[in-house]
């Protein structure tokens, strides 16, 4: 690892949100049982909706995102977003479980279109990729069994759509450190939508 900070920007959700979020996510684990232990879950107190994801980046380059970011959010309102539905990336070799979002989604992959663009002024890479939301609850450890991964996609069908109404009201540039128990979240600071 270089002596760059890890960092990425998220859209900050209401709080009651989040509250939501994790619960749906305990009553998840606790339906899968035993290939509940097959998964890393997110700590409550780290989910996000990540925006954009910088990785490693030059200390002198903080300021840099910090205009980016201040820029984007002087001319955005807060978006009226909701707490969706449950999905997974990987079909046949389920990876993560997440949590989706529903809502102003037009709005939302503006701004986060906007945010590629002040960056990209500032000499960052641009994202190629579309932007999907969502909150990242857990990620399937290598060693789960097939069981652990079919039960895991059995439950994540079966669960209910949250239709929890949530804004969008700051973004938050993070500061992310790799442990051996996994990631530490630092918010190094935060703008709200005007």
């Amino acid at each position: 690892m270089g002596s760059g900070m890890r960092l990425f920007i998220s859209l900050e959700l209401t709080q009651a949100a989040l509250d939501a979020a994790a619960v749906a996510a305990q009553r998840l684990r606790a339906e899968l049982g035993e290939s509940a232990a097959s998964v890393r879950w997110a700590p409550a107190e780290q989910l996000h909706l990540t925006l954009r994801f910088l990785g490693e980046t030059d200390p002198s380059q903080v300021d840099a995102v910090a205009a980016a970011i201040a820029a984007v959010a002087l001319e955005r309102p807060a978006l009226a977003l909701r707490l969706d539905g449950f999905g997974l990336f990987g079909n046949r070799q389920p990876r993560v479980i997440w949590l989706g979002l529903g809502g102003d989604l037009d709005e939302l992959q503006e701004l986060a279109g906007r945010l590629n663009a002040e960056l990209s002024e500032r000499r960052f890479p641009t994202e190629r990729r579309r932007l999907h939301p969502h909150l990242t609850l857990g990620r399937v450890r290598r060693s789960a069994t097939r069981e652990d991964r079919e039960a895991l996609t059995r439950a994540v069908a079966r669960s209910p759509t949250l239709d929890l109404e949530t804004q969008g009201q700051a973004l938050v540039l993070i500061h992310s450190t790799l442990t051996q128990t996994g990631a530490i979240y630092r918010s190094l600071d935060r703008y709200p939508l005007e």
